[in-house]
Formats: C-alpha cells, sequence, structure tokens
C-alpha cells in the first residue's frame, strides 16, 4: 500500500473512531432540479459527514442492486466532494430523473488488502422527475408535465407532502390512498391542489384524518409497515395532464 492510501486509510479508521456510534451514512436530501435550454441545473444539501459522488440523470428510474439507475443511456455528471451542485449539458426532451450520490468516509468503506484501495458504500437520494420541452401537434399546446417532483420515500405521518413544478401555468393535484396492515385497512388520502405558475415551486400537504393517524400509529407501534400510495397529477390551463405516482413508507 502507498504511503498516501496507507495515510488516508489511517485517516478513515481515526475518524470512524472518534465518530459518534449512531453516525451513518445517509442520502443528500432536498434535491432540486431547474431546467434552462434544455440544461437541468441540480441542487442538495449534504447530510452530517456526507461528500458528494456524482449526479445521474435518466429515462427511467429503476435502479441497479447498488442503487444506481440501470438505463444504459444515462448520463453521468462528475462533481467535487464538497459541491452540491452540478449543472447538466444540454439534453433531449422528455422525461429524466435525477438522483444525487453520496458517501460517508468515516462509515462503512472496507480496503481492498491487495491494491489498497479504499471504496465507501455510496448512498442515492431519492430521484426528482423533470420533463424538457413540451410536444406540439397541429392544434398547438398537446401536453404538460412536471419540470420537478420530490417526494420523499419516507415521510412522518402527521407531516405527510408532496413538492411539485411545472413548466408553464396549471394546477397540481395529489391524492391516494393509505395502505394499514391489519384490521384497519385503507384510508383515503385527499385529493388536494393548487394553483402553480410557470417555474414555481408548490408544496401539497396530505393531511390524515383523526382516525387514520391512530391507525398509523398503533400499526408502527406494533412494528408494521405503513404506506401511502400517492397520484400526481399536473393540468395546464389547455386541459393537458400528466400523472406520476409515488409510494411512501410512513413514519411516526
Amino acid at each position: 500500500m502507498g504511503r498516501r492510501k496507507w495515510l488516508w486509510a489511517a485517516a478513515l479508521v481515526a475518524g470512524a473512531l472518534l465518530a459518534p456510534a449512531s453516525a451513518r451514512a445517509a442520502p443528500a436530501t432536498n434535491v432540486t432540479v431547474s431546467e434552462a435550454g434544455g440544461r437541468l441545473t441540480v441542487n442538495w444539501e449534504l447530510a452530517l459527514n456526507s461528500l458528494s459522488s456524482g449526479v445521474e440523470l435518466a429515462h427511467t428510474s429503476k435502479t441497479a442492486v447498488n442503487g444506481s439507475f440501470s438505463d444504459p443511456g444515462k448520463v453521468t455528471g462528475t462533481v467535487d466532494e464538497s459541491e452540491t451542485t452540478y449543472t447538466s449539458p444540454p439534453l433531449a426532451n422528455g422525461t429524466w430523473y435525477v438522483h444525487v450520490g453520496s458517501y460517508d468516509p468515516t462509515g462503512d468503506c472496507p480496503i481492498n488488502p491487495k491494491t489498497g484501495d479504499i471504496k465507501c458504500k455510496q448512498e442515492w437520494s431519492t430521484a426528482a422527475v423533470v420533463t424538457i420541452g413540451l410536444v406540439s401537434g397541429a392544434g398547438g399546446d398537446a401536453a404538460t408535465g412536471f419540470t420537478n417532483l420530490l417526494a420523499a420515500a419516507r415521510q412522518r405521518a402527521a407531516k405527510l407532502r408532496i413538492k411539485a413544478t411545472m413548466g408553464e401555468s396549471g394546477t397540481i393535484t395529489a391524492a391516494g390512498k393509505l395502505s394499514v396492515r391489519g384490521p384497519s385497512g385503507a384510508y383515503r388520502l385527499g385529493p388536494v391542489s393548487a394553483k402553480a405558475a410557470a417555474g414555481k415551486v408548490v408544496t401539497l400537504r396530505l393531511k390524515l384524518s383523526k382516525k387514520a393517524l391512530a391507525a398509523v400509529k398503533k400499526a408502527l407501534a406494533r412494528h408494521r409497515k405503513v404506506r401511502a400510495k400517492l397520484t400526481i397529477t399536473a393540468r395546464d390551463v389547455a386541459g393537458n395532464t400528466k400523472t406520476e405516482k409515488r409510494i411512501i413508507r410512513l413514519t411516526a
């Protein structure tokens, strides 16, 4: 092992020993995406002890075992470890999924005994959805979509919300169903709607009824999984719609 790699390994070990026992790698949060001229600008926040490892942009949200996008045509963006922003090259029109990679150098970082290489476990953020360009037909505007859609995969039941942006003025609606394993069954969520100005972030909060919230707390206390299945719809002033679905695991 070279001197430089040996020093890095020693620093990682020392950091792991000094770090609190509860510290662990966590994905980047508050990922936002904006579009201008076919380029996407991504911003995010890093968790405690974490460093950036890159950005991926793909036409599908499907992932491989390691959490990275499995789309063979994905675009991979390189960033410095301390950076929390990235601007892509010009991209083709269509729907893009974006997520951010990060790692904790004081966490799970095994060392290859043969090469001395150090590889930390990479964490991926929740994917944001972005649409570049609109499809137009003979009658003019024939499509709409989200330029940004953020719904954290894990949320507190009492503070369930989504954030979305449209590329043109319209309305964003969220509705869904809350599934509680056991005799409680399912509960409806929403619908909740809000007017959306072009490029402006809209936050929709889905409040649970007292009965539903009590059922969730009871189920969680018994270590049962509770999931909310949401349908989020963008509708522009011309009546065009675009629908996205999300599944969110609820916590107390």
